[in-house]
């Protein structure tokens, strides 16, 4: 009695879900097409190659910190009588021959 029993019920459930299945195919809306747009190549200009030599120019924001900090001392005592116009924070020095020997 068991058997039937459950037997009769899987068929059941299988025969609602056919139907449901069945009502789901039936009600689906169908697919149309609107007016679609052509789609065209995008015009661009373009520009023959040249050769040559150019600077890039970059722009950028932020701090600028140097990659090596140093501390300039003299190795012997003394007065400051003349400074050079090229010794300025960021400028360079080109190497001196040595006075002493």
């Amino acid at each position: 009695m068991k058997r039937k029993y459950s037997i009769l019920i899987s068929l059941a459930i299988l025969l609602i879900a056919g139907v449901v299945a069945w009502i789901i195919f039936l009600t689906e809306p169908t697919a149309e097409r609107e007016a679609a747009a052509k789609e065209t190549a995008m015009l661009v200009e373009t520009k023959a190659v040249e050769q040559g030599t150019y600077r890039p120019a970059f722009q950028a924001l932020g701090t600028v910190k140097p990659t090596k900090e140093i501390m300039l001392s003299p190795r012997v005592s003394g007065e400051i009588t003349e400074l050079s116009e090229n010794f300025v924070p960021g400028g360079t020095l080109r190497k001196v021959k040595s006075l002493c020997r």
